[in-house]
């Protein structure tokens, strides 16, 4: 299941794929690559969690142009705001999620920083591995690519800036989700 392919004309001049070619060809590219982006890092991750109303960021500026940030289980509680820092040299940032991805009702994962895509996004740059489920609750917002092992659902009117990936595993869109799309540039 893919959702987030780009759109478009019927006939276009030169020939495109649809957006399910797009989202089966992207899937194919996923499998092919996940493994060197879900390499290990020395140590067990521990869990992230951003209480309610607070806001972390996370600085990957001066790390390199591709940046992997680990975290064992992942939560923004209500109204919680991650923060992706970067700059001019930051070309990708990929968060590798080995358990769970939560999202409460209000809370947002963003970019600041990091230049746009070669589409106009900053979203393009960033990629969230997920090895469980992702659960996105109400009036949620991520600037990213979401890929998860796991199942997926996306609240009332919450929002993905960029794709939501599943293989064969149900994405579960609540009245008023939407994707925009803007897909990980990097595969």
């Amino acid at each position: 299941m893919c959702t987030g392919g780009r759109d478009t004309h019927p006939n276009p001049t030169p020939p495109r794929p649809t957006a399910v070619e797009d989202c089966e060809f992207a899937w194919n590219r996923i499998q092919a690559r996940k493994s060197v982006l879900l390499l290990p890092t020395p140590g067990i991750p521990g869990p992230l969690l951003v209480d309610t109303n607070g806001t972390t960021t996370v600085d990957v500026r001066g790390h390199g142009s591709l940046v992997k940030v680990d975290a064992g289980i992942f939560t923004l509680k209500r109204n919680a705001t991650l923060v992706i820092q970067g700059d001019n040299a930051t070309e990708g940032v990929v968060l590798r999620v080995a358990s769970n991805l939560t999202l409460r009702s209000d809370a947002r994962i963003l970019t600041s920083g990091i230049p746009d895509g070669p589409n106009g996004s900053p979203a393009e740059r960033v990629l969230i591995l997920v090895g469980g489920k992702v659960r996105l609750a109400r009036n949620t917002k991520i600037s990213g690519t979401i890929v998860a092992e796991g199942d997926i659902s996306l609240g009332t009117f919450s929002r993905v800036e960029g794709a939501v990936f599943g293989g064969d595993r149900t994405i579960r869109l609540q009245r008023g989700a939407t994707v925009i799309p803007a897909p990980w540039v990097l595969w």
